[in-house]
């Protein structure tokens, strides 16, 4: 690790700083995260300075007064994907913060705000006014004609006030307005014109006056226009009326614009890809009630009649395997079934249980699980820091673990290993090890980035020491899947996470050599978290254990390389049968 010239390294006050800047911008993440490993390391941070921290606890309080913002996020996404034309939602600034295809696509980048759209001036200014309570009636819709976009066309501007987004895990936050707005074409385009005149059985001659008329052109301007008399041009129109069944002009213009308004709907509808969610009967959630009242929630994916394994989660990345893992799984009749852990998920927490007490409430909840579901005996699984807890589930239930399987982690630590790692997971397991008082503020903020649409920004800054796992991320099933389980991990905040970190840094080789069924460890070669070193070091201590070593792969190799996994659980349910 390099060393900072004095004039280069942060100070206290430098720290404070980026604490309540990342409060407030959680994009600062990063640099507070750069400042608090040089604290740790250089042992400043250590909790005799309670002045400091006052500061990381005054800054958790405001982080849980502003609340989540995660699903706010989601409640976005579904009001404008199921708008069938351009829609946005917008602060009462007009930042857009989100908006469906229909709108990105006639802009070579997407826009940011609601002037982007080339809205005429005069019809931005009221919308303005409207959202921001400059009307006396305090109507909840505005809708006004507007000239839109390069070149300009005739549309329509529809705009409504939306109920209050924050809907909060942790205390809620203060609400502020959004509004939904679409915009609908009212021009009637000559290739629009052709469909309007095949379903009314409209001449040409008829169609392009409708097409005038719906374009605003007035009778008389018509006629002179098609250098014709306005008697010829009066019975066109009268013709058109007849064959449309409209009781005049201006009802048959709202015919138009309608029509045109629903075929817009229709051809964006059907440019909009068809979502085919093939797992959907794939993946079953399920709920029970423990005897000491706790709620527990599990995943079933794959085969819901298939040989069953159980398998225990990660840190990160939740009970969720890939779309196409999943597909393969039910092909091969398997049954996953992943508890979440307490405190991830939905599942309760379990007051004050830490340590050797949270491994043995969490194998009790297997047990109890097994026999809820009927299940004697299965193949146990767990992946990443879930290998520790499938480690404690085999020793203390051994007749019930057909077969033991880790995969990206073995149960074994060596201190001299920290200053290894990764730079981010360093400085999590830095915090963990010598400022554990320090954790809830830092993993918060990360939430608090997540949550804040920086999604992408987190995921990367885990990985970008890690080239294998950062090529992968460039797969959307992985990605997708990572994503996933960053949202399950943090659904309740981050309590769980923190209680699994010591799992990281503690050594339970010693305690393996007793197990009945050896562990099987499937480990990407170019993993940088856990090194193939560790787990070579973990078999020579416990001698049993068979080792699979997945070429160009890393930590993600449970998202990368599923079939290896698959694999290795069809070849154990061979032998156990």
């Amino acid at each position: 690790m390099s060393v900072k010239p004095e004039s280069e390294k942060p100070d206290k006050d430098m720290l404070v700083s980026r604490i309540y800047a990342t409060t407030i911008a959680p994009e600062n993440y990063d640099s507070l995260m750069d400042t608090i490993e040089f604290f740790v390391s250089a042992g400043k941070a250590a909790p005799a300075d309670l002045a400091l921290d006052n500061h990381f606890q005054t800054a958790l309080k405001i982080l849980n007064r502003m609340g989540r913002r995660r699903r706010e996020q989601k409640r976005e996404d579904a009001l404008v994907r199921n708008a069938p034309g351009p829609t946005y939602v917008t602060t009462a600034c007009g930042r857009i913060t989100t908006m469906n295809n229909a709108a990105k696509a006639p802009f070579p980048s997407a826009p940011t705000t609601l002037q982007d759209l080339n809205i005429d001036d005069g019809v931005l200014a009221r919308l303005f006014g409207w959202m921001n309570h400059d009307n006396e009636n305090g109507d909840d819709i505005f809708i006004e004609p507007a000239m839109i976009g390069e070149p300009s066309q005739s549309s329509c501007i529809i705009a409504r006030r939306l109920a209050p987004l924050n809907d909060t895990v942790e205390e809620k936050a203060e609400d502020f307005e959004h509004f939904f707005v679409t915009t609908v074409e009212l021009r009637f385009c000559p290739q629009r014109a052709q469909h309007f005149l095949a379903a009314f059985e409209l001449t040409d001659a008829e169609m392009d006056v409708a097409i005038d008329l719906a374009n605003g052109v007035s009778p008389t301007d018509i006629a002179k226009k098609r250098k014709t008399s306005i008697n010829t041009v009066r019975a066109q129109i009268k013709a058109i009326l007849r064959k449309t069944n409209t009781t005049g002009v201006s009802d048959l213009v709202r015919l138009i614009c309608g029509f045109s308004a629903g075929l817009t709907a229709a051809i964006n509808a059907t440019r909009e890809p068809v979502s085919t969610d093939s797992t959907s009967n794939l993946r079953q959630r399920h709920m029970m009630a423990l005897p000491d009242g706790r709620q527990l929630f599990w995943v079933e994916q794959g085969d819901m009649t298939g040989l069953p394994v159980i398998c225990l989660h990660s840190f990160l990345y939740g009970v969720d395997w890939p779309d196409d893992a999943v597909e393969a799984l039910a092909s091969k009749h398997l049954r996953i079934i992943t508890i979440s852990r307490p405190g991830y998920g939905a599942s309760d927490f379990v007051p004050a249980a830490y340590g050797d007490d949270l491994l043995d409430i969490v194998a009790n909840d297997v047990r109890l699980l097994m026999d809820h579901l009927g299940i004697e005996r299965a193949i146990t699984m767990g992946h990443s820091i879930g290998s520790v807890y499938a480690l404690r589930f085999a020793l203390l239930n051994p007749s019930r673990v057909a077969a033991l399987i880790g995969v990206s982690h073995a149960p074994i630590w060596r201190d001299e290993w920290l200053e290894q790692l990764p730079k981010r997971q360093r400085i999590i397991a830095r915090i963990s090890q010598h400022a554990p008082h320090l954790l809830p503020f830092v993993t918060r903020a990360g939430v608090a980035l997540i949550d804040a649409g920086y999604l992408e920004q987190f995921v990367n800054a885990l990985h970008k020491d890690i080239p294998i796992d950062a090529q992968a991320l460039k797969r959307k099933t992985v990605f997708d899947a990572v994503a996933k389980g960053l949202e399950h991990t943090t659904q309740q905040g981050t309590e769980g996470f923190r209680r699994d970190c010591p799992f990281a840094l503690t050594d339970y080789s010693t305690s393996a050599r007793a197990l009945e069924t050896p562990f099987h460890i499937i480990h990407g070669e170019y993993d940088k978290i856990v090194p193939l070193r560790n787990i070579e070091l973990f078999a020579e201590v416990v001698p049993a254990t068979r080792v699979t070593r997945v070429k160009d792969a890393g930590q993600l190799v449970l998202f990368s390389h599923w079939q290896v996994v698959l694999k290795a659980i069809i070849e154990a349910a061979n032998y156990a049968n």
